[in-house]
């Protein structure tokens, strides 16, 4: 088990909470939630290497080559091969990026994972494409080039759309990803106390070697929180 610790102020009091949670079975649920909840979208374009060298190979999906198109003339006999590739992208929801700052050891991100933004919900396809489809109609038919590229831009949609039909709600997996974290309460502080301690490491007296705190990422936290809330208390 993985183990860090988080504070959390709540009212008058700090509150420091140990946190554990498996990192095998939070990894392989970042993987689940990357394959059924990221947002899909197709590409074709020409490259001199593999599209992997500009993407996340986790990421990258449906890779192929459809054949050169073109060489360039580098000089001295040498040139340089450019390919047509046909992949998809795959765009994690916010939720994998918690998972992996957790993973670091960043504590203090268990407040997103226990909050989810709305934004997180699968996206509404049908509603885009009706307000396309509004938007084409009031464009009059005399404006030609106007109109051909509100049709592509329709039909980029109606692409996506078809991609993504079978994805999930990230939203949905905050609770799956909530389960598999262990909070343990194993110390209670006033903030008086806090602004107390932290007033005095900042008055210059190095009587206690940082290395032996917890972590000077928790002093840091516990340091900011106190300053935040000294004029309240």
């Amino acid at each position: 088990m993985n183990e860090l610790y988080y504070y959390k102020q709540k009212g008058e009091f700090l509150e420091k909470y140990k946190i554990s949670f498996n990192i095998v079975e939070l990894v392989i649920l970042r993987k689940e939630i990357i394959d059924k909840c990221s947002y899909i979208t197709h590409e074709e374009k020409e490259y001199s290497y593999h599209p992997s060298k500009y993407y996340n190979e986790e990421c990258l999906r449906h890779i192929k080559n459809l054949g050169e198109t073109r060489k360039e003339d580098l000089g001295s006999g040498s040139s340089l091969s450019y390919h047509l590739y046909s992949y998809d992208i795959y765009k994690p929801p916010i939720l994998v990026d918690l998972i992996d700052r957790l993973i670091k050891g960043e504590g203090e991100v268990i407040e997103d994972i226990d909050n989810p933004v709305p934004s997180e919900k699968k996206f509404d396809f049908a509603k885009y494409l009706d307000r396309e489809s509004v938007e084409i109609d009031n464009i009059s038919n005399f404006k030609t080039d106007k109109k051909i590229e509100a049709l592509k831009n329709f039909k980029k949609t109606m692409e996506n759309a078809k991609l993504n039909e079978n994805q999930k709600n990230a939203l949905d997996y905050y609770p799956l990803v909530q389960a598999l974290i262990e909070r343990k309460l194993v110390a209670t502080i006033s903030l008086t106390e806090v602004v107390k301690v932290t007033d005095f490491f900042e008055k210059g007296i190095d009587v206690f070697d940082l290395q032996y705190m917890e972590s000077k990422n928790n002093l840091k936290r516990v340091r900011y929180i106190s300053h935040k809330n000294s004029t309240n208390v």
